[in-house]
């Protein structure tokens, strides 16, 4: 019986012609492999969205890093939270707490925190990396801002320094409870300021804050939670609170009972990183 010994690497040659200009309609009337591969080739630079088929990409922006970008958006909690009476702070138990896991490090997925050098129930002014930790504040009762001395009051959603990343939020006694401290931006430095205890003391507050995903995780309505939100106010203190900057022209969204209000005209504002 004859045998045919086929050395892959020597038998089988590479392609005569490499064409990545063909027609795709046409591609299921190939006649050979050369034909196919040169479609595929064709169908290659077209998806890469380069001159040739064998271009390197030159910021690896390949399907993970798209799959894996992180973004930011807006959670809204529903929830009342009760502010004590001697305190400018309030720490999160039970439903008062996000409803997604920490997130410390700066890719980690999950609601942004700041994390203390020692343990939560106190006052704190430590911030996140681009100010991600800051939350979007509504007096309960009004749905208005609440104010200190005409600034807004914020939020910084905060653990202590025994908290994991990416674990649920504890309740009381929990090394993973969180706190807000209640703070306002210097409209003059820029710098951070704790909210005076009496101007915040026995509020009932809601809050914002935003979660840390990757690009595949994106819920399909994250852009428009905040317009449907009763705390509806996306300004740029909570990114880069620059005084004479961006704070002359906020981008802010109240939603009240008769619909949305925008008082500005700087567009909606929209995170992405």
């Amino acid at each position: 019986m004859p045998r045919t010994f086929i050395q892959q690497d020597t038998q089988i040659n590479n392609s005569t012609v490499y064409d990545d200009t063909l027609t795709m309609s046409a591609a299921e009337t190939s006649t050979n492999l050369e034909e196919d591969l040169n479609y595929l080739r064709t169908q290659l630079k077209t998806f890469l969205g380069k001159t040739n088929w064998f271009d390197a990409l030159s910021d690896n922006f390949t399907l993970t890093a798209i799959h894996d970008k992180r973004l930011l958006y807006w959670i809204q909690k529903t929830d009342d939270v009760a502010v004590p009476a001697t305190q400018n702070y309030v720490l999160l138990t039970g439903a008062t707490k996000p409803s997604h896991n920490i997130a410390i490090g700066a890719t980690a997925m999950g609601a942004i925190v700041s994390q203390l050098a020692g343990a939560i129930g106190a006052n704190d002014l430590t911030v996140a990396a681009n100010n991600g930790n800051v939350l979007q504040l509504r007096n309960a009762a009004t749905n208005q801002p609440i104010l200190t001395g005409g600034n807004e009051v914020y939020g910084l959603l905060q653990v202590g320094v025994n908290a994991m990343d990416g674990n649920p939020f504890g309740d009381t006694f929990s090394e993973d409870q969180a706190q807000i401290s209640f703070i306002y931006f210097d409209p003059v430095t820029g710098n951070v300021i704790p909210c005076p205890v009496s101007d915040i003391k026995d509020k009932t507050i809601k809050y914002a804050y935003r979660v840390r995903t990757d690009f595949n995780g994106l819920p399909e309505d994250a852009y428009m939670r905040v317009n449907q939100s009763s705390v509806g106010s996306l300004s740029n203190h909570a990114d880069t609170h620059a005084p004479g900057g961006t704070d002359d022209l906020i981008s802010r969204f109240m939603v009240t009972q008769d619909g949305c209000v925008m008082v500005n005209t700087d567009g909606i504002f929209m995170e992405v990183r």
